[in-house]
């Protein structure tokens, strides 16, 4: 059974330390202060609602005009949703957040046409000196033809192979299975919907697609910060479809810009992947591996003719983690799951093992059982999870209740090539939360949830709709 009472909760896109550059980037804000702000938060807001209103119009147009058949109606799809959520810990005020979120696609069913994609989500707190929050993932406009294609907005450039976010302009043309383009733009802050002009990312790709759904991206992206380069890398990712059941996914950085020791320079690797043996049985694991590099620090010291040796900033230190996983079916939608994972980290050769195992889709009179538990086996390093959920629905009626027993834990602090432990005493969560369907499109969801421990004594109460138009 797919859980229907869970929150989702999108935030901005985090897969390296180059990607919270950015981000520290944008926060640094720009000379012009408050008034360029303002410009930015007008500009952009100003492009969205342009987006926007071609978005209804759209739909209008969908909606209320009889097409000629040989073109067919275009397709809104996506969903929109409120939120309440209440927060309430002994001794302190209570929080309560009102919030909304938006995530919708325009797409025409012919080959060309226009496009248009808008991800949105706002948080607004109702006491406390909290303020509120707009946060904007997506919001572009897509012009498409046979054989080429041009995006403007706020937009995500993963998936030609880089990282991060623009608020700019990207151009692709297209040869049979070969695709090449460039992107360019401003870094935004999610935060205030508006944008740092003084950091620029700007690059080019190469995508390579093959039979079945594989393809592979090659992508050169410079970020300049007021005009000197903060840091430059070359990225791969590779998608690879074998068999249903049966892909592989790769991605990689190198490193290509200045103060970096050459054997530093793979500064993120990730590798994962699963096989189906059979109907029953199937393999997963994933391979990761991350170097800490500092680039703002780098082209400051490159500025002022200095050179930077802390292995903290130029990447000596780096972790790495394994994980494996097995499943099983044993009956019907049953299975049994196992797995271990391997973390370490250079600077203290601080190895942390987990093993885990759980059982799910268990049916008992009705009801959907579902069961885990994972253990550290460092006694320095974790704890031990237990994790039930119970859960019944009747036509459009879900109900479930869940519990969480989190043991003792030690957390590792890392300071130099020394480990810091402080104890972490354990605590329970037990949660419950209800779910109806309305006409098909609407859900509404609420959520109770309540912790017990030292230091983890708290109740939560949320409350969600949400409606999906096709």
């Amino acid at each position: 059974m797919k859980r229907i009472g869970r929150r989702l909760v999108v935030r901005p896109p985090a897969r390296s330390t180059a990607n919270r550059g950015q981000a520290s980037s944008t926060a640094a804000g720009s000379p012009g202060g408050a008034p360029h702000r303002l410009y930015d938060r007008f500009v952009v807001n100003s492009v969205l609602a342009a987006i926007g209103a071609a978005l209804l119009a759209g739909s209008c147009a969908a909606g209320g005009q009889e097409l000629p058949a040989a073109r067919p109606t275009p397709a809104l799809t996506g969903w929109f949703s409120t939120d309440a959520y209440a927060l309430a810990v002994p001794g302190q005020d209570p929080v309560t957040t009102l919030g909304y979120q938006i995530t919708t696609t325009f797409r025409p069913k012919g080959q060309s046409g226009w496009s248009f994609d808008l991800n949105l989500r706002n948080r607004h707190y109702v006491a406390g000196n909290h303020p509120s929050t707009l946060f904007i993932y997506d919001a572009k406009a897509t012009y498409r033809a046979t054989s080429y294609e041009v995006s403007a907005g706020r937009m995500s450039i993963y998936d030609v192979g880089s990282i991060g976010t623009i608020d700019g302009v990207r151009a692709g043309y297209r040869h049979g299975s070969l695709s090449l383009g460039g992107y360019g733009g401003v870094v935004p802050d999610f935060y205030t919907a508006a944008f740092s002009s003084d950091t620029v990312t700007a690059g080019g790709y190469v995508t390579l697609q093959s039979a079945g759904g594989s393809r592979s991206d090659v992508a050169l992206t410079e970020v300049l910060l007021r005009g000197k380069t903060e840091r430059r890398f070359l990225s791969v990712q590779n998608f690879i479809y074998a068999r249903p059941g049966t892909s592989l996914y790769q991605s990689l950085e190198y490193e290509l810009g200045p103060g970096i020791p050459g054997a530093n320079r793979l500064s993120r690797f990730l590798a994962s992947g699963g096989v189906a043996v059979n109907k029953d049985l199937s393999f997963s694991g994933s391979f990761s591996f991350g170097r800490s590099i500092d680039y703002r620090r780098l082209l400051i010291a490159a500025s002022d003719g200095g050179l930077i040796t802390d292995p903290y900033v130029i990447g000596n230190y780096y972790y790495q983690n394994f994980m494996f996983d097995v499943r099983y079916r044993l009956y019907r939608s049953m299975r049994v799951y196992g797995g271990m994972s391997v973390f370490k980290r250079s600077q203290s050769d601080q190895l942390t093992r987990q093993v885990r195992i759980g059982i799910s889709g268990v049916e008992l009179a009705g009801f959907d059982i579902n069961g885990s538990y994972a253990r550290s086996l460092e006694a320095s390093a974790g704890r031990g999870v237990v994790y039930l959920s119970c859960a019944r629905s009747i036509g459009d009626f879900t109900a479930e209740v869940d519990y969480s027993n989190y043991g003792d834990a030690i957390v590792i602090t890392e300071i130099g090539t020394s480990l810091q432990l402080t104890p972490v005493p354990g605590y329970q969560i037990i949660g419950a939360s209800l779910s109806y369907r309305l006409a098909g499109a609407l859900t509404l969801i609420a959520e109770l949830q309540q912790a017990r421990g030292e230091g983890n004594d708290y109740r939560t109460f949320y409350v969600r709709t949400i409606y999906r138009f096709r």
